[in-house]
């Protein structure tokens, strides 16, 4: 397994907080628990994606650097890894080996084909009602105890995960959460980042 310890994932989302603020947030919660970054930001252009990649390696301390996208975004800017949406049905032979690869997943069937690519992670949901899928299924935890029963993979939740349901996930089994609103969106960052891990720590089966 490449994450040790669980994995306290901080999505990206410009239109739930501008990027200004984005940034000065990461800097804040990668020193108290957030340990990696998803850039997800799908309308971005290459370049300003480039440029804003760029500003986050700055300040995201020692937290991994994930970028969405279908374009080699490692060519200009230094990243840990990268995620692959849930229609990628075979991995690209040209992504660099020393990148950290996921995918996400929303069914069994598509965990088994994200296995098949040998994907280092998979991000699994949506577990709970989500701001960022409004109406769309939710799979509850059980879709992470099915994972964890079948395939040999670490699986991240995501989905209007919070303080209150975290630990329902990590018992599922999950080795770790990513979450937008509940960072992003929190009147105490550092405060609500501290209690996830916390809560985490306390769940993790490992």
């Amino acid at each position: 397994m490449i994450f040790d310890t669980p994995i306290l994932c901080l999505v990206t989302n410009q239109l739930r907080s501008d990027n200004n603020r984005t940034l000065e947030t990461i800097e804040s919660v990668t020193s108290c628990g957030v340990n990696m970054i998803q850039v997800r930001e799908k309308s971005m252009p290459i370049d300003s994606l480039v440029a804003y990649v760029k500003k986050i390696n700055f300040v995201k301390n020692d937290s991994l650097l994930i970028v969405n996208s279908d374009f080699q975004i490692n060519q200009f800017v230094d990243i840990d890894g990268i995620h692959l949406s849930e229609s990628t049905e075979q991995l690209d032979t040209s992504i660099s080996s020393h990148l950290i690869v996921g995918q996400s997943v929303h069914s069994i069937e598509s965990a088994r084909i994200a296995y098949s690519n040998n994907v280092d992670y998979i991000v699994a949901g949506t577990i709970f009602k989500s701001k960022s899928h409004p109406g769309g299924p939710i799979s509850g935890t059980k879709l992470i105890a099915q994972i964890k029963n079948e395939l040999d993979v670490p699986v991240i939740g995501i989905g209007g995960i919070n303080q209150l349901n975290v630990k329902d996930v990590m018992n599922a089994g999950a080795d770790g959460i990513a979450v937008i609103g509940s960072v992003l969106e929190a009147q105490d960052p550092v405060n609500a980042t501290k209690r996830l891990k916390t809560i985490m720590n306390e769940n993790f089966r490992g």
